[in-house]
């Protein structure tokens, strides 16, 4: 006849705490080790556009200024990089990684800075340029201080 219980095997009072924290500690590695992954593969993926953004601009020629070289492109990327994160970040939160969460947030939030400071740089870009001269075509051209 078997004397066991027939919800299982005793066990001491203290060792369900004992396996639920360990449970629980294996669960926060695991996100934080997810997360610093997540993170390392992100910022990978930002030096790759900076990579290929930063060879374009580069002369090796006479002292001229380097020809104009949009960064649309590149912010497009920028941008997609940024709503993966975002996406990433809320996938993490209802898994409950919160650690994952938070470290994806943050990351789409400094990713989206960048894309501002791109935007803005490039619409500087744009309102730097001299207004063309109005005097070379028109019929006052002799009235033009010429």
């Amino acid at each position: 006849m078997d004397m066991t219980p027939p919800d299982g095997p005793l066990r001491p009072t203290g060792s369900a705490d004992r396996t639920d924290r360990a449970a629980g500690r294996t669960r926060r590695i695991a996100d934080a080790s997810a997360a610093s992954a997540l993170v390392a593969l992100e910022l990978l993926a930002l030096d790759a556009v900076l990579d290929l953004w930063f060879p374009a601009r580069l002369t090796l020629g006479p002292v001229a200024p380097p020809p104009p070289h949009p960064l649309w492109g590149y912010l497009a990327i920028t941008g997609a990089l940024c709503a993966l994160l975002v996406w990433t970040a809320r996938a993490a939160r209802r898994r409950g990684a919160r650690v994952t969460a938070w470290t994806q947030g943050l990351m789409a939030v400094a990713t989206a800075v960048l894309l501002m400071c791109g935007t803005s740089e490039s619409f500087h870009g744009y309102a730097t340029m001299p207004p063309p001269d109005g005097c070379g075509t028109s019929p006052s051209v002799p009235r033009c201080g010429g």
